[in-house]
Formats: structure tokens, sequence, C-alpha cells
């Protein structure tokens, strides 16, 4: 407010109390946070030496009605946004099931429809019921219109609105002055444009009891403008300009920010000033909908709508503190987790259908042992919420609905006398989601409860218009809307997002009130009465301090899209620059004065602007000015990591951890290890330590919305081969030297898979049910084929079975290790291979493949030189065929395979003889990778190529993201001398190619 208008207001009230210091005095204010301006200002004295004023009664116009014509209107009841919406929903029903022709047919129950039809009613109540629209708006606004007098007709009788409460007062001005013998003398204090209603309230106070008001007439202009490359940047140099201020020991209830918008304004401010350490209070920047606590509950009543899906249901869980329902003890959040990863629980499909038989299946295992009880109360508990979910979805009242509701959120979430120790957003929003909960049941008069969906509706259309303050007015710095600054006393405001397209912004028509109706309408706002609203409020915004900085982003980074400066803004701007012809496209040519002040960028803004804001700041800066001057830690840390990953040297950035404690040396103790795991070393050094040694692997997320993965299908392969083996051998079934399976054999296995694939469907691990349809009868068929290709490769060799699996280094295993003799000492290997057969004096391992033999094809090509452990990461058959010709008695030679038996592979047989040469070779390849490992060489080795349709390694390049600078640094750092002994297995062209730059550089020197 302006000066002049608080010291004419200070001289009325000194007036009326002249003669009798208590005669009462009721002051009619914008706002209650105006009010409170206006109350600390006569709390300071009347002109006359003294503090302190009495008799004084300060007021909203909307709470002096409320005050005499509340008990003028019982019984009725104060019409609550849940009931006025759920009359909307009950209409609209009523009229549906109708059957009648209507505009709302298609849309009559989204939830946005309703939403919009509420707004319209709210306007339309200014109107008189007598007026009659005309007919030239359309059959949408008349439709509304008819609707909205329905709904009224459904609430008159047992419920009140403002504009009743506004009626009711003006007859009481009337009939009754008396009425207001209590309020004495009345003061309408910066008045501004109120709906008809509020208006004509005040015409009959005027016209019956003689009100005084006061105006503030001055044009007001902002007396400095600010600009900054978006609405982010913007708030970062107000709330550095705040900073400013505070240090100087200006009071933070002195100073305001006032928004056009809450979003994007109101978080970025909090924010700004929460790192800021900077008290500040005024409007929410979060619904009740979006609070932790309301959002959690809101979304597990839409769980069983969604098929109970595990993501949304941790999801969930993780976003509050939430309990068990059958004791009260917290949620393992964790625990469960987990296990519903191991247990492959994807949902989507109910309780029954994925998360029973998935737990179940994972009881029955017995590696997971030691969480088996943890499994049970997990399924316990979504047994349980499920029941009481289908409660509540199955009630016949909204009382039921508000009893059963009340009663899960206290099970879930705590009683009243649990939020004590909650942060003060969170404590509101569940008062507000427990008073919304018992308010339920009034909706009892209009229709019956339609199951959770209706709950939901119900409950998210109230708390996303609910948006609780923050702080107490008059503790911190005021962050509140334009049209709340009308009435304020401050010292400075600083009024941000003053762009053309955000205050007045697009004045958009809408569809249920066109303007053409509301051109027609005196009591209806139209877009030019809007603008028009905008620009007052603004002025009085600029009139609410003694220095106004206002400030406009000069674009949207988020869209990549300039702004202008608002239309409204651009009087000031003239004002400010001299230039009363300025255009607001060309506002940038105005000439440069103190006044209007540009912050270039963020970085601009950190370097040469006022005080940092945030510790963040302060810290930006000092980097800025010298790049090592900061003593921070975390910032050196992160300097120290990215100038050794930038160079060329091996470091311990890069996976060299050579003299790193407690690194395996498996030539050197007796620990065993399986042929795969050095495998993955020769892949990925990197992949190996973070796997292997550290026990860190990628999460997988369950899902039913896709084919059955190779791992699971493999199983398939190797459980239904494995069992229906040993059940032959067990019933001495199994064919001799060269004679093939029978007729018979084939049913068995056909009944061994039938057995397998129920197990796996069990287990969660067949991928979608309509996927797997197509799938399921091609793995048949080729489990079936296998025993064809068998008896095919058997007569051709003269083998015979003899071994379901050959089992060898394990602890429990028949057999010893396989063992390797390498520089240093022995290399123990461990493994389990699929089948065992024996020609003669000759014995054949086979390991059972269901993916593709392109990279094994490899080992022994029809045309090449053999890579007969394809640079180490083919390590399996060597290691088999030792381990067979150790634990078969009468064996003189073995012989390894590789049996491909689905795909376009199926049948195809890759073979690699045990011989000396291939002996003396392995040795060396397992020495170097063993060698590796001891040395502590972990480095990143991506594949050549990205892969655009898979991730080749999950560790280098994670969700198949920084491919291409990943490989730069691996070709860098390969340079190093100390890896060329492992490149030489897993990589060897580029060992030759380092040797070969070698090479020409010591023939460079020499010539030199």
């Amino acid at each position: 407010m302006s000066s002049e208008a608080l010291e004419q207001l200070v001289a009325i009230v000194a007036e009326l109390k002249r003669d009798d210091p208590m005669a009462p005095v009721t002051i009619i204010v914008p706002s209650n946070v105006a009010g409170r301006s206006v109350g600390w200002r006569l709390a300071a004295g009347l002109g006359d030496g003294r503090r302190g004023v009495a008799g004084l009664r300060i007021t909203t116009l909307a709470r002096l009605a409320e005050s005499v014509a509340a008990v003028h209107l019982q019984p009725r009841r104060p019409l609550l946004p849940s009931i006025l919406a759920a009359a909307w929903r009950s209409e609209l029903e009523s009229v549906a099931a109708s059957g009648a022709p209507w505009e709302f047919a298609e849309v009559w129950d989204h939830p946005s429809t309703v939403a919009a039809l509420v707004t319209a009613y709210r306007e339309l109540r200014e109107v008189p019921e007598s007026c009659a629209f005309g007919e030239g708006a359309g059959s949408v606004p008349q439709e509304t219109i008819g609707l909205a007098r329905s709904v009224r007709n459904r609430l008159r009788q047992d419920w009140y609105d403002q504009q009743d409460l506004f009626a009711t007062a003006s007859g009481l001005t009337t009939g009754k002055p008396a009425a207001f013998k209590e309020f004495g003398s009345i003061i309408h204090y910066l008045p501004g444009d109120e709906p008809g209603s509020a208006a004509k309230f005040i015409e009959t106070l005027d016209e019956n009891l003689g009100i005084r008001t006061v105006h503030d007439e001055q044009p007001h202009h902002a007396d400095r403008i600010l600009h900054a490359s978006d609405a982010d940047d913007e708030i970062r140099a107000v709330v550095r300009e705040v900073v400013a201020e505070l240090a100087n020991e200006k009071p933070a209830h002195r100073l305001a920010i006032c928004f056009p918008r809450a979003d994007p304004y109101v978080r970025v401010i909090h924010g700004l000033l929460d790192a800021a350490g900077v008290e500040f209070n005024g409007r929410g920047g979060i619904p009740v909908a979006e609070v932790s606590c309301a959002r959690a509950f809101l979304t597990l009543l839409e769980l069983p709508s969604r098929g109970f899906p595990r993501a949304m249901l941790f999801e969930t869980l993780s976003s509050w503190p939430m309990r068990q329902l059958d004791g009260g003890e917290p949620v393992p959040l964790v625990t469960w987790e987990r296990i519903s990863r191991e247990a492959n629980v994807a949902g989507g499909e109910g309780i029954a259908e994925s998360w029973v038989p998935r737990l179940k299946g994972y009881l029955e295992q017995s590696r997971y042992a030691e969480r088996h009880q943890d499994a049970e109360r997990l399924g316990t508990f979504v047994a349980t919420l499920e029941q009481r979910l289908h409660e509540l979805d199955s009630a016949s009242t909204w009382e039921e609905v508000s009893t059963l509701s009340l009663r899960l959120l206290a099970d879930l979430l705590g009683e009243l006398s649990d939020i004590r120790d909650w942060k003060h957003e969170e404590k509101r929003a569940y008062v507000t989601v427990h008073q919304a909960l018992k308010e339920l049941r009034s909706l009892d008069q209009f229709r019956a409860p339609r199951g959770l969906g209706d709950l939901l509706d119900v409950l998210t259309t109230e708390f996303e218009s609910a948006v609780p303050r923050v702080g107490k007015f008059g503790k911190g710095v005021f962050v509140g809307p334009i049209d709340q600054a009308r009435g304020l006393d401050l010292d400075r405001v600083w009024v941000v997002g003053l762009s053309e397209d955000m205050y007045p912004g697009r004045q958009q028509e809408g569809a249920l009130l066109p303007e053409v109706l509301r051109t027609a309408t005196p009591e209806l706002v139209s877009a030019g009465d809007r603008v028009k609203r905008l620009e007052r409020d603004l002025i009085s915004a600029f009139a609410s301090a003694r220095m106004v900085t206002a400030s406009f982003p000069r674009g949207d980074l988020r869209a990549s899209s300039e702004r202008l400066p608002s239309c409204l803004l651009l009087p000031s701007l003239r004002e400010l620059s001299d230039r009363r012809d300025l255009p607001a496209t060309q506002w940038y040519s105005a000439p440069p004065v103190d006044t209007i002040v540009d912050c270039p960028s963020h970085a601009a803004g950190i370097t040469r602007g006022p005080l940092p804001a945030t510790e963040q700041e302060w810290a930006m800066r000092r980097v800025l000015n010298d790049s090592d001057s900061l003593d921070d830690a975390p910032y050196a840390a992160g300097r120290h990591l990215l100038q050794h990953r930038n160079s060329d040297a091996f470091t311990r950035f890069d996976g060299n951890l050579t003299g790193a404690s407690g690194l395996p040396n498996l030539a050197a103790d007796d620990r065993r290890i399986s042929p795969t795991a050095l495998e993955s070393f020769a892949r990925c050094p990197f992949a190996y330590f973070v796997k292997r040694l550290l026990r860190v692997e990628p999460v997988e997320e369950p899902t039913v919305n896709s084919a059955i993965k190779p791992i699971d299908r493999g199983n398939i392969f190797h459980r239904a081969m494995d069992r229906f083996m040993q059940a032959e051998l067990e019933a001495g079934r199994l064919p001799g030297p060269g004679e093939p399976w029978t007729p018979e054999h084939h049913e068995r296995i056909a009944q061994v898979a039938d057995a397998v694939i129920a197990n796996s469907r069990e287990r969660g691990e067949l991928g979608h049910p309509t996927l797997w349809g197509f799938e399921e009868p091609r793995v048949r068929a080729e489990i079936n084929r296998m025993l064809t290709d068998d008896s095919a490769w058997r007569a051709s060799v003269g083998a015979a079975p003899i071994a379901a699996e050959l089992r060898f280094g394990f602890d429990d295993a028949e057999h010893a290790a396989a063992e390797v003799e390498v520089p240093g000492g022995v290399i123990r290997f461990l493994g389990s291979a699929d089948k065992v057969d024996v020609a003669g004096d000759t014995v054949y391992i086979t390991d059972i493949k269901t993916g593709s033999a392109d990279n094994f094809r490899r080992i022994a090509p029809k045309r090449g030189t053999p890579n007969r452990t394809v640079d180490g990461t083919k390590l399996q058959l060597p290691v088999y065929a030792k381990a067979a010709l150790a634990a078969v008695e009468g064996a003189e030679r073995a012989a390894a395979q590789y049996w491909f038996v689905n795909g376009k592979s199926a049948g195809e047989r890759v073979n690699l003889d045990l011989t000396d040469d291939l002996d003396q070779h392995f040795s060396h390849v397992v020495g170097s990778l063993v060698s590796g490992v001891a040395r502590g060489h972990f480095f990143k080795k991506p594949s050549k190529d990205p892969g655009f349709l898979w991730v080749d390694c999950e560790y280098c390049t994670p969700g198949g993201a920084g491919h291409e600078s990943t490989r730069t640094a691996y070709l860098a750092k390969r340079r190093h001398a100390d890896l060329l002994p492992l490149l030489d297995v897993i990589d060897p062209d580029a060992a030759n190619e380092i040797r070969d730059a070698q090479a020409r550089e010591e023939a460079h020197d020499e010539h030199q």
C-alpha cells in the first residue's frame, strides 16, 4: 500500500476514536495478510503519542458476512469442495442414466470434466437466478447453465456457499441493521474488484450503515527492473539481493517476493531461500496430493486397478515409512524389495496370478532359506492389503468407505497422535487427508460409492486444490501471488515473472462459458476484465513497498524460446528508460541506466553480482576466480579423479589396483574358480572386479511385458535333459554304443519337459503368457529334437551315454577339481558339464548351449587360424576335458564339445580335442588371466562397436550409455607397458598394434 493510503486510514481511525478510545471500529481489508500489516501499523499508535489501539476489529469482507449471516443459515452447513464435486458427479450420473442426448455424453465421467464444471458453477453463482441467457452462446454453455441450476437445487436445502452468506448478510443489513451494531464504524480499506454478491453487500452496508472508504488513487511504477536469462536465473538474482538486504540488517518480515503463477516460481523460490538459510512464509509450493504421505495413500488406492505391479507397490512403500498390517511393525522395505526381485514378481496381473505363485516358488528354493520368513511376511502383507482394498471397493455407503479408509490410513501411516515429529508440511497433509476421509460420509445424500476409482477421484480432486501455507506471516520473507500484495506495508518487494506469456498471459476462451456469453453477462468476468484486474493487482503490488524491483525472464531454457516483458510492465520500463515510445518488442534497445539491471548469465550473477546467496554459490564464485583456491575435499577429489582419468597413465581411477591388499592370487592358494568366472575377466576385467570381488550386480526389473529371457529358456533345456538323463540312468534305460533313442524315450522327455515348464511358470520365468504361447511349441519341439540329434551324433562315433552330468571341484562333488599348472602354482577349476559319453577309450564331454554358435566357431573354424580359447573367453571345453579324463576310469583321451540345441544353430557342434599342444596353450592363457587378477589390472574393456539393441557390458556402459568415451579411454590406457602380457591373451590385435607403434618409435629414435 502507499504510505499516503495507510496514513489516511490511521487518521480516520484516530478521528473515530477521538472521543472514545474504546469505540468499536471495523476495518475491512483485502486479505488476512494485509490485515496483519494494518494491525501492526495501528498498533504503533494513532499519532497521539501513545502506542496501541483498542476496540478494533480487522477482517475481510467474507469473514464479516460469515460472522453475521452463518447463524441465520442454520441448520444448513458450509459447502465443502468435496460436497460440491459430489453433487456434480451425481447430477452428471443421473443425466447419463436417463439416456437423453446431451453434450457431455462422451466425457461426463472424466475427472477433468467435473473440475471444469465446478469452476464454471462458482462463476455462475454470481449471476442472478432470474437471468435469462441468450441463445447465441451455443449448446454447450446452455447445457452447462442448465446443469448448474440443477446442482444448485440439489444443494440449496442443506448447504450454503459464499454467495449465500453475502446475500443473507445484505438482507440483514437492510432488515436488521442492529445485527451490525457490535461492529461500530466500518472502514473499507483499499477495495478491489469484488464479485457481484460481495459488491451488493458493500452497497447495502453503505446505504444502511454508512462506511468510509480508503482508496489508493496514485499511479505506481517499479523503481528498478531486472531481467535474467530464464526464470531460475531470475530467482537466483532476486535471492542474492534478498540476502544482501538481510546482511544490511533489514528485517526479513519487511521483504516480499511476489510471483504471477505457482509454476515454476513457487518451488524455485522456496528451494533457493531454503538453500540460503532464509526463513519465509506464504503460499505453499506443493499441493497436498503431491506431499509424500498423501501421495502414498492415493497410490495405494490405485494398486488394484493396476494389478498390484511390483514396481508401483515398492515405489509407494518407499515414498513414506509404512507399517505392516498385522502388527504395526515397520515395513522391511529393502528386504522385501530384494525378495520380490529374486522371486521374479512382476505383478500387473493381480495377487493370485502373480504374487502368490512367485512367492510360493521362492519358498521352495533352499538357497533362499534365510529369507523365507521375510518372504512369508511379504506374502501376508500383500494379501491383507488386497483384502482391505477389496473391502473398500465393495463398500455400499460412503460412511462405510470413510470408516474403512480411516482404519487403513491409521494402520499404514499411523494415528493423529503419531505425527508429532513429522515435518510441518507432512503434518498438514496428513490432517487434510484425515479430515477428507471423515467428511466422505456426507456424500451419502447424493449417491452411493462406485468403488475405489470413485474414491480416488473424490480425494484427488480435493487434494490437488489444497495447497497449505508455509510458515507464519510476519516470520521471514513473505512469498505469495501478486494479488496478495494489495494492502501490504513493506520496505522492499520483488515482483518476478513479469513476461508477456505469464502476466497477463494468453487469455484463452473457455468452452463452457465462452467470451460471447461473458460479454453479454455483466456478472461474468470477461477476458478484458481479467486483464484489468491483473493490471490493478500489479499496481497494488508496486504500491506495497518503499522500494520495488520488477523482474522478467528473457527466455525459457526448457522450451528454448524467447520472452518479452509484460505489456503491464511497459509503463515502468518506459518511465525508467525515459523512452515514452519504447515498444515491448524492442525493450533491449532502451539506453543503459542504473535502474534497469541486466543479469547476463548464471556465471555472471555469481562472479559479478551482489553477495552469493548460498554456500554452493560462494564455492562456485571462488572456483570461477581461481580453480585451485577452493578448500573443499569432495571438489579436490573430483578434480584429482578427472585429471587422472583424462591422462594416458593407467591409474587407480582406471582400474589399476597394483599393490592393493586382498587381491586373490589363484595360483598360490587353494581356492577354486569356475571357467566361466575367469572368462568374465577376459571379457572385461572391470566387470569381473565389480561382480566377482565386490559382489555388486546390475539390478534387473522383473516384468511380464517381455518374452522369456535367454537364460531362462536355456535353463528349461538344461533341466529337461538333466532330469531325463538322470531318470533313464537310474532306471537302466540308457541306449548302448551308437544306439538311437527310442520312441518311448521321446515320450518320456516330453513328460519331463511338461514338469520343467510348469515349474518355470510357477517361478515366473516364462515371460508374458501371450508371447510364451508362441514360444512354447517351438521349445517343446527343440527339446524332442535333441534326442534325434544326439542319436545321429552317437551313431557317427559309436558312443554311449554314461552320465547326466559331471560335477567336479565342489565340496560335495564326487570328482576332484581340474588342475592346470601355471607359472607360480596350480589353478583349480570347478564346474558341471551337461553330458558324458564314452566310445572305446575316448570320453566325450558335452556342454549344451542354447544361444548362437557364431562366436564359438572361432574355436575350430572351417577356414583360418583356430582361436582355441577365443581370446580367453571360452575356457570350458579344455577344463571339462581335463576333468572327464581324470574322472572316467579307463579313458585315455578326451574330447569336449559345445552342442547347440535351438534356433538357427540347432544341431551344430564345436569340438576341441585335448592335446599336449592345447594343454600348453591353455596353461599360458589361464596363467596370463590369473596373473592379471593378482596384479590388480581391472580396466574397462568395452566392445569395439556400441550395441544399439543390447548392452554388452552393464559395468562399462550402464544402460548402454557412454560407450564412446569409455572406448576412447580404453584405447588410451591400454598402451601401458605392464598390460601387454594380458592384452596378448584378451586383445591380441591391440597388443600387436602397440608393439608396432613401439617399433616405429624406436626406429624413429634411431634415425634421429
